[in-house]
């Protein structure tokens, strides 16, 4: 299948949510064409991309886990940082200040999220949702892959679904650092909270996010 009859994708979650890794999962194992280059911000709401492109594939975390990430993710001087955050901030400074276009972190969250939740059930045929928790080993990202090229009808290029345990920059080049999935699967980023912090999430996460995403135990429950 030559690139021009190829499906063109797009994906959209906000930063820290493996859209990069689900990407080139994707280009490596079907018959698919990005369509980043020339469109809205992947980060940021769907627009145009939703009139015209026929998958679009939103990626997903859990807000304890999200907030630590985008904190510290925050000081590499990403272009795409936010350009409020100050490095002289505490974890829970980054928390409670203002973030891009909202007064909060968490509240872009569940704003964002939200936005992505409503698109995919308004248009089930072309969106689907991929929680980065689903691809932190082997098996549960091939069984995502897997799921996508289902839901999608794309012909799979190889006999065998390949997954990468490296890290992938928005330019889909693959690093030498692997991703520290152990952070995440032993929750060890909890430790960055103090009981107030983590009860404050508890509250004001979108309670209709967290119940369609499956975070709804691991917030308010532990």
């Amino acid at each position: 299948m030559s690139a021009e009859f190829a499906p063109s994708i797009k994906m959209f979650g906000l930063q820290r949510t493996c859209t990069n890794v689900v990407l080139k999962g994707l280009l490596e194992n079907f018959f698919v064409v990005s369509r980043e280059d020339g469109r809205e911000w992947k980060h940021g709401r769907i627009g145009q991309s939703g009139e015209d492109i026929p998958i679009i594939v939103c990626c997903f975390r859990e807000p304890l886990a999200w907030l630590v990430s985008m904190y510290r993710w925050s000081f590499s001087d990403d272009r795409d940082g936010c350009p409020r955050f100050r490095k002289e901030w505490s974890f829970e400074d980054f928390m409670f200040n203002p973030h891009y276009d909202w007064p909060t972190p968490l509240d872009r969250w569940n704003a964002i999220n939200r936005h992505y939740l409503e698109w995919i059930q308004t248009h089930p045929e072309r969106g689907i949702a991929v929680r980065s928790e689903d691809m932190m080993s082997p098996d549960d990202a091939r069984r995502q892959y897997v799921r996508i090229g289902e839901h999608f009808s794309l012909r799979q290029r190889g006999e065998h679904i390949h997954v990468f345990r490296y890290r992938v920059d928005n330019s889909q080049q693959v690093s030498q650092t692997l991703m520290d999935f152990d952070y995440y699967k032993q929750r060890r980023y909890l430790a960055e909270y103090t009981d107030d912090a983590r009860m404050s999430v508890a509250r004001h996460a979108d309670p209709w996010v967290l119940e369609q995403l499956g975070y709804t135990d691991l917030v308010r429950g532990g």
